[in-house]
C-alpha cells in the first residue's frame, strides 16, 4: 500500500491543490500569468525565487513546491556575426 510520502511530490501537490480548490487558472491568475505557465511552474523540479516565494506567500506548503532555482541557462550566449558589418570594419 503507498503512503502519502511515498507519493511523488507533485502528486502531493496536486492533492494539496485540490483540497484547497485551487486550480492552475487561478494559480495563474495570482501570479499573473496563465493556467498553462503555472502548471509548468509547480511541474518542474525547480522554479524561480521569485515564483517560490509567491506561492509560499499563498500559502502553499514549500516541502511540496519546486525547489527555488535562479541559476542560469548551460548553454553560452550566442555571438551574432552580421557579414555588412564585418566586411565595413575590414576596410576601416
Amino acid at each position: 500500500m503507498t503512503t502519502a510520502t511515498e507519493l511523488p511530490r507533485y502528486v502531493r501537490l496536486r492533492n494539496w491543490m485540490a483540497e484547497h480548490g485551487i486550480t492552475d487558472k487561478a494559480l495563474g491568475e495570482k501570479l499573473g500569468t496563465s493556467g498553462t505557465a503555472a502548471n509548468k511552474l509547480i511541474r518542474n523540479d525547480t522554479m524561480p525565487t521569485k515564483r517560490h516565494q509567491e506561492c509560499l506567500a499563498l500559502g502553499f506548503p514549500s516541502d511540496l513546491l519546486p525547489h527555488p532555482y535562479d541559476g542560469g541557462g548551460s548553454r553560452a550566449k550566442a555571438v551574432p556575426f552580421f557579414p555588412g558589418l564585418a566586411s565595413a570594419e575590414q576596410s576601416a
